[in-house]
């Protein structure tokens, strides 16, 4: 398994892989900044360095062996690609992976032989409005999961006084003919997770995460329907703006507009894209509709290209549209943002992070999902993982009771066609989902691998 990470770049989304990565592995961080590396050493317990990751003399300290792991992320594309190429060729490393900021290099590399050698390449952008897009298709959902080959799938919606879900209790639920299908695994109540007694009673503004094998039970308790907006509305200008422009599909909405309020931050991106809608106007007036001539509940929102307590507002102002997807780049805001009602917020470096973690784990990790939408103020990263279990796994061994001793849950079985919720044991070859508090992920590889 992967023992020591070296992290080259310390910008927000170094810094963020460093501190929720900190506790799993042992962490070397270089940057060429002074004041970073000072930052680092003052905030962290890792090993930082001071110099260029290009550095060959620099590199051959560090004692890079099959252990070991190097990502970089620094503002240059062309030092990410070299500095990975050249580690991967010279030492025998066991994953290395890159940030490309700018879209069309990452795009071009993911088809080329530029991507040979680096096990993975990502972009904030395009992982951003990706999953953005994806929200949209899901009007009432937070969040939406595929597992295991779309054989199984999560969602994380908020009750509302209008679903058949409100009022009933765990028990009743658990038992009901139409849900049988369907499992609820965390309820937030008031920013505050429950401990889930059989004899709660869900209650609107309840954040509830549900597995589900049938569409059925969810979509008749829940109100969960896909549908896909007839426009799309982005707010603000940014670089995730000139990605959704380079991404989505003219045909896929009959119009697409992006609102700012200042035309100079706009101008460069409606001469690359005549095609596509511009307006001068507050993204925070909830009269804008009259002006763009559209329906809200017609209409999808972006709010990804404001500061973050912006973003927050314009989802509050317009939760008549048909959905609407908050940004923030600042993690704080995640929580505050929950609070106060937001119903789909993201944070693109957990989305980075999600990636990361996977591709760091053993073999027998299939996904990992953050599920940030039910982050609060004072509860920790809850991590969703699927795993397939090898004949040697140790979890064979380990009994349920054991399990929840270590907060770890197991909440579904694949075992071969057929989904398990309360599976009496497992079995090698078994597909699992756990539950777990992201401090508790080191323990769950200790039960899944010798």
């Amino acid at each position: 398994m992967i023992k020591r990470l070296i992290i080259a770049g310390m910008g927000s989304l170094g810094e963020s892989l460093i501190y929720f990565l900190q506790e799993h592995y042992e962490i070397i961080a270089i940057d060429s900044l002074s004041h970073r590396v000072q930052s680092l050493r003052s905030q962290y317990d890792i090993q930082c360095i001071l110099g260029s990751v290009l550095d060959i003399n620099l590199l051959s300290t560090l004692d890079l062996k099959e252990s070991c792991a190097f990502i970089s992320v620094t503002e240059k594309d062309s030092v990410n690609l070299a500095a990975c190429r050249y580690v991967k060729q010279q030492f025998p490393l066991k994953f290395v992976a890159a940030r490309l900021k700018d879209l069309d290099v990452y795009l071009l590399a993911k088809t080329t032989s530029l991507q040979e050698s680096i096990h993975l390449l990502f972009n904030p952008e395009y992982e951003g409005i990706t999953h953005a897009l994806q929200v949209l298709r899901y009007p009432n959902v937070m969040r939406h999961i595929s597992l295991f080959e779309k054989k199984l799938y999560g969602l994380v919606v908020k009750v509302e006084s209008r679903h058949r879900i409100c009022g009933m209790n765990l028990h009743d639920i658990e038992h009901h003919r139409t849900l049988k299908d369907t499992k609820i695994i965390q309820i937030f109540r008031q920013n505050t997770l429950c401990i889930s007694p059989k004899n709660l009673i869900l209650q609107e503004g309840d954040r509830v995460c549900v597995v589900y094998h049938s569409m059925a039970g969810v979509k008749r308790f829940f109100d969960v329907t896909m549908e896909i907006p007839e426009f799309l509305v982005y707010f603000g200008i940014n670089s995730f703006a000139y990605a959704l422009a380079k991404m989505v599909s003219p045909h896929e909405f009959k119009k697409i507009f992006f609102i700012d309020e200042d035309p100079v931050q706009y101008e460069p991106l409606a001469m690359l894209y005549p095609e596509l809608s511009f307006y001068k106007g507050s993204p925070l007036d909830k009269n804008l509709w009259n002006d763009l001539g559209i329906q809200a509940k017609k209409s999808g929102v972006l709010a990804l290209g404001l500061k973050d307590a912006d973003n927050i507002l314009a989802a509050l102002v317009h939760t008549h549209a048909h959905h609407v997807v908050t940004m923030v780049q600042n993690a704080p805001y995640l929580a505050i943002g929950l609070q106060m009602g937001v119903k789909s917020i993201i944070h693109p470096n957990f989305l980075i992070l999600e990636h990361v973690m996977t591709h760091l784990s053993p073999a027998c990790i299939e996904r990992i999902y953050i599920l940030t939408d039910l982050l609060s103020e004072n509860q920790e990263l809850t991590l969703l993982v699927t795993a397939e279990l090898m004949e040697d796994s140790p979890i064979l061994q380990v009994r349920p009771i054991e399990l929840n001793a270590m907060n770890i849950k197991i909440i579904a079985v694949l075992r071969k066609s057929k989904v398990l919720f309360n599976p009496d044991s497992v079995f090698k070859e078994d597909h699992v989902v756990f539950l777990c508090p992201q401090s508790h992920y080191t323990q769950l590889l200790n039960v899944l691998v010798l």
